[in-house]
């Protein structure tokens, strides 16, 4: 295999901007980060990647240049209704010793939740109608029943 020399660089990054689904977060590089030897899940002190907010989830090595982040929740993506901030840090060194010149970051924002079903629409109702409303995803009922209005 051919050995790249110069700076290193992060070559692409997935996701960024607006997402629908994130399953993944992953991270290459120009250069070998790490030996072949070494492709298993990370400490996190390992990982010279930061995510922010922090969600529970396993780094490791794809390949020797690329780096996942595999999100382990309720379901196989990230949350939704989050902006996310990814940063890798100038001076991220890769195996050879060269060093990334100035940080990279990004963001990258999965949807708010949509409103699929509601109940009653525009009827007239008595005075201790059940009211339902379906969600495209999973949501706080609290943070919902405080964001909620209703008008005679």
């Amino acid at each position: 295999p051919e050995v790249v020399s110069g700076p290193l660089q992060v070559l692409r990054y997935p996701p960024e901007e607006d997402i629908n689904i994130a399953p993944f977060l992953n991270v290459t590089f120009n250069q070998p980060m790490v030996p072949l030897t070494s492709l298993e899940a990370l400490p996190a002190e390992a990982v010279p990647v930061h995510l922010t907010p922090a969600i529970p989830g396993v780094w490791k090595w794809l390949s020797p240049q690329t780096l996942s982040f595999e999100y382990q929740g309720e379901v196989d993506r990230f949350p939704k209704a989050t902006a996310y901030v990814v940063e890798i840090p100038a001076g991220t060194r890769s195996a050879n010793g060269s060093a990334l010149a100035e940080t990279v970051t990004w963001t990258f924002r999965t949807p708010p939740p949509q409103v699929t079903q509601f109940w009653p629409q525009n009827e007239p109702q008595p005075t201790d109608a059940l009211m339902f409303a379906a969600f495209d995803q999973l949501i706080d009922p609290a943070a919902v029943l405080a964001t909620i209005q209703a008008q005679a």
